[in-house]
């Protein structure tokens, strides 16, 4: 199916009913996965990216290797197999840079098709016509980054079609679930530095232009649409959309998003400058409250780690538990999960792998940043005549989640020469 739809690479689970020992993935477990890639939104930016396997299925690669993230195949570092490992893997490769949000049905004056949600419905109908998921009983629908943008979008509209494909008796037994990876978003519009050519504004009317750019109007959940019907492209955000979703979502977002803050706030990443750092630890403040409303759904579960990555979620663990088996335990058990670091700085999370490049001494802004936040606490528990905690040291907030661990002691960083 090479063209203007890509052919979901996959991988068979096995034959037969094969449950994994620790009750996940089995060989009837479907992962699809929308790739990343950013957006172009505009006729420079979509030249630019027409040479490249961003912009062209031509040039998309024939074999993919899944060995990252949740469709990894291998095993962990222990040797043990990951949650997913049984599963049958599908990506659907990005090419047309709306997001997946595109329904044109011809080109644009630039030549140019926007037509990636006409993609994702292309392979979703082929997968469950001719490569079995048909006989599915779990599938999740997930998207990194731009992917992760679509799928919050469209996951109803998608799994409404999965659904009806699929037999009458299978229709209402079949779990469908969206897992975005870095795709919950918000409107914004400051900039850490004057912007250069590669920022891309990220406010509202800024939207309203993508969205008749990509021709993606019927793309935007209709329930978010009726309630924000003087301004419908705003529905192609999370912040917006999410209370109006009714597919279940698992939301894996880093507190601090390096590829959001660089491309959509112009962050320079220079974790030696104290502008820097404390425009980041305000970036970090402004997701834990766009992330509330989450962590209030009764059905939706949340993995954020307060780490300055983007969607490599490997090996990250927040209030003890990893990503994978967390994401594992709200997909195959029904486990109620929400997991949010409840250390008071940046890239406070032990597990993080980036720590920034000539960072300045970020375990005394923490230290800090917890007194403060912990003198505050001690101050509203006074006015409520309660008592607060003995131990000074003792982390200021909580990780909500299904099961809970204190988290381990870091290690101080060391400094890089010159920083």
């Amino acid at each position: 199916m090479k063209g203007s739809v890509n052919e979901g690479e996959t991988r068979g689970g096995g034959d037969g009913e094969m449950d994994a020992a620790d009750g996940y993935s089995t060989s009837r477990t479907w992962v699809v996965m929308l790739q990343g890639g950013g957006e172009c939104v505009d006729a420079v930016d979509c030249s630019d990216r027409a040479g490249t396997a961003r912009g062209s299925s031509e040039l998309v690669a024939d074999e993919m290797v899944y060995d990252k993230g949740i469709q990894a195949v291998t095993r962990d570092e222990e040797g043990m197999e990951l949650p997913f490992v049984r599963a049958n893997m599908a990506t659907v490769a990005y090419c047309s840079g709306d997001a997946y949000m595109g329904r044109a049905t011809e080109a644009d004056e630039g030549g140019f098709w926007h037509s990636g949600a006409h993609i994702v419905e292309a392979v979703l109908s082929e997968l469950v016509r001719s490569y079995g998921m048909g006989d599915a009983d779990v599938i999740v629908l997930a998207g990194r980054s731009a992917g992760g943008i679509g799928l919050i979008a469209q996951v109803d509209k998608w799994a409404s079609l999965i659904r009806e494909k699929f037999e009458t008796k299978a229709r209402s037994t079949v779990k469908i679930m969206g897992a975005p990876f870095a795709g919950f978003h918000f409107f914004h519009n400051g900039t850490e530095i004057a912007a250069d050519e590669k920022y891309i504004p990220w406010d509202s009317a800024s939207f309203k232009r993508y969205i008749d750019f990509w021709r993606a109007d019927e793309s935007l959940p209709r329930a978010c649409v009726q309630r924000h019907g003087n301004e419908p492209w705003s529905c192609a955000v999370a912040e917006n959309s999410f209370a109006t979703i009714r597919t279940p979502l698992f939301f894996s977002q880093a507190l601090t998003d390096s590829v959001v803050m660089h491309l959509h706030d112009n962050f320079s990443g220079d974790f030696s400058s104290s502008t820097a750092v404390q425009f980041a630890l305000d970036w970090g403040q402004r997701m834990r409250e766009h992330l509330a409303p989450v962590m209030n759904h009764n059905t939706a579960g949340l993995f954020a780690a307060s780490c300055y990555m983007h969607t490599d979620f490997d090996n990250i663990v927040v209030g003890g538990m990893s990503h994978h088996k967390a994401l594992a335990e709200w997909v195959f058990k029904n486990k109620r999960i929400k997991l949010v670091d409840d250390c008071v700085g940046l890239m406070c999370n032990p597990t993080c792998k980036n720590r920034g490049a000539n960072a300045i001494d970020l375990d005394e802004v923490n230290a800090k940043r917890n007194e403060a936040a912990r003198e505050g606490l001690i101050e509203a528990l006074k006015a409520e005549h309660l008592e607060p905690e003995t131990n000074a040291s003792a982390p200021v907030g909580r990780a909500a989640a299904a099961r809970a661990s204190p988290q381990p002691s870091r290690p101080r960083p060391r400094r890089a020469a010159g920083g």
